[in-house]
């Protein structure tokens, strides 16, 4: 016993110092970084803080990835370590083209497809590529590694559950020339798990991740929907695996689900938003609250994004030009009248202090025109606004 928890210990050491768990927990930082350049960038400040966000994915995914682990008690995988640096290989180059594609599904679904296509070529011996490193690519772990894509992602719809919502983020999104507003919610998580291997207990540090456009829901009821479609697709994906160990032909099909059905969450979600009715798009009764700027009036008011602007300072406001008038109108104080989403009028007010943000801290939903998308590329035409197409 001593000598089992020994190893344990051992490989958790390892798995501190392991380069690859580094490369993760860079990945999940780099993120927040990015996401907070773009805020500041487009809003001139940074909406949250990105180090309270990444300690938190970075706790959230180490106590999952310590829920994980000792699953593989009962199912010993033989997952060679070279596949390992395989995979993270692959990741980091499918990172490059998007971020959400630094998730597992995707590198071990492209991987496993590639192993399996070269065993109906031939052996490494007789094309030259019998090395190690290449070996390890010949004789991948298929079906280790679409196990370890299924505990994740049942993992996953947990995480997005509890912590996918402080990954959104605003953006402009472009639909033909139209330009709209919208959020994106976006997470990765690094797991840290230690799986047995005939080598002995190996370190796994792996990352996941989600991405959703969010354009006509709350992001509450967004998060719902993609943590429910993440389960359905983790649970398609066992029920594949199951029939692969039954009928070996059937691991292609179960790869390229891997691949494919997790992109399909994407894009469906992308297809269903444009049909349904936008929440952030301008309206002709009011101003529609767009985002809501941190430690501002507008904040302390408590008002919320998808809110319409009806009257300030008793004069109506239609227009951001209508409503930066009406704000001068009293130098000291400022009433609102709102209505919320389910239609309710309701009033605010607050003092207007001198230095006080413009619009109160209001950034109301973009025109349906591609002018100010223009402006705000005409700054800094190096980095352009949070943008997205649909």
């Amino acid at each position: 016993m001593e000598t089992f928890w020994g190893e344990w210990k051992d490989a958790w050491i390892q798995m501190l110092l392991h380069p690859l768990w580094l490369g993760a927990v860079f990945l999940v930082a780099w993120q927040f970084v990015w996401k907070s350049l773009r805020e500041k960038r487009t809003f001139s400040r940074r909406l949250s803080p990105p180090t309270p966000q990444f300690l938190m994915s970075l706790l959230w995914g180490i106590v999952a990835g310590g829920l994980l682990t000792p699953a593989f008690l009962w199912f010993p995988l033989s997952i060679h370590w070279i596949e390992v640096f395989w995979m993270w290989g692959m990741i980091l180059i499918l990172s490059c083209f998007r971020l959400r594609f630094a998730c597992l599904a995707y590198s071990a679904g492209l991987l496993s497809l590639i192993s399996l296509s070269w065993r109906t070529i031939g052996e490494p011996a007789t094309l030259g590529t019998d090395n190690a490193i290449w070996n390890a690519l010949y004789y991948l772990s298929v079906e280790d590694w679409m196990m370890v894509v299924v505990g994740l992602h049942l993992l996953e719809w947990l995480l997005v559950r509890v912590d996918g919502r402080s990954g959104s983020t605003p953006i402009y999104v472009k639909k033909g020339e139209e330009v709209l507003g919208g959020y994106r919610l976006q997470k990765i998580w690094p797991f840290p798990l230690l799986v047995p291997s005939p080598a002995g207990i190996i370190p796994l540090p792996v990352v996941a991740g989600f991405s959703r456009i969010n354009l006509s829901r709350h992001p509450e009821q967004q998060k719902r929907r993609s943590s429910t479609l993440l389960l359905l697709y983790a649970l398609i994906l066992t029920n594949l695996m199951i029939l692969s160990l039954w009928w070996e032909p059937c691991w292609w099909l179960t790869a390229v689900f891997a691949v494919l059905g997790h992109e399909a969450l994407y894009l469906m979600g992308l297809q269903r938003e444009k049909r349904r009715k936008l929440r952030y798009q301008a309206v002709v009764d009011g101003v529609k609250i767009w985002v809501v700027l941190p430690e501002t009036p507008a904040a302390s008011m408590g008002l919320k994004p998808g809110d319409t602007l009806l009257r300030v300072n008793n004069q109506v406001t239609r227009s951001e030009p209508e409503l930066k008038a009406a704000i001068r109108q009293s130098a000291a104080f400022a009433k609102l009248e709102l209505k919320d989403e389910h239609g309710e009028i309701k009033l605010a007010q607050t003092p207007v202090y001198e230095g006080a943000p413009p619009l109160l801290g209001i950034v109301p939903a973009p025109e349906t025109d591609a002018d100010a998308l223009a402006d705000t590329n005409n700054k800094n035409p190096a980095m352009p606004p949070i943008q997205a197409r649909l």
